[in-house]
């Protein structure tokens, strides 16, 4: 039996993007060899009109940034779309609201990172940053 987890995404430029086209199209494999079932419940992007190299349902892609951490459908949020104040907050947010959040960004974990480790530990939900600092 899986585990459902719903997963909300912050940016799908070229690795959002490339990471939200992974998991609809690989999630019955994902599914499969983790017991994990990641559903993207919800995508924030600046333009919704913008082209993209995925297909998400209807309602998923927003530009409502803020909708991704206050959806209680979203267990995991995945913060990709770089900077350091405005996702810096919004990671802030997710982990202050008990949403363990995943981050690739490098700027934001040099710059914040503390900040927001502290939080996590509060809240007692993951900060992920390894991705970041690998890079």
């Amino acid at each position: 039996m899986n585990t459902t987890i719903g997963v909300g995404i912050l940016g799908a430029g070229t690795v959002g993007g490339a990471l939200v086209a992974r998991l609809v199209d690989e999630r019955g494999s994902i599914a499969a060899k983790t017991g994990l079932d990641l559903v993207v419940r919800r995508v924030a992007v600046k333009d919704l009109n913008k082209p993209r190299g995925f297909v998400v349902a209807d309602g998923v892609l927003t530009d409502d940034r803020n909708s991704v951490i206050d959806d209680p459908e979203i267990d995991l949020v995945v913060e990709l779309m770089g900077g350091r104040d405005l996702a810096g907050d919004l990671v802030l947010a997710a982990l202050e609201a008990g949403k363990p959040v995943v981050t690739a960004n490098k700027e934001l974990v040099a710059s914040r990172g503390p900040d927001l480790i502290a939080a996590a530990e509060r809240s007692g939900v993951a900060f992920l940053f390894e991705a970041a600092v690998g890079g």
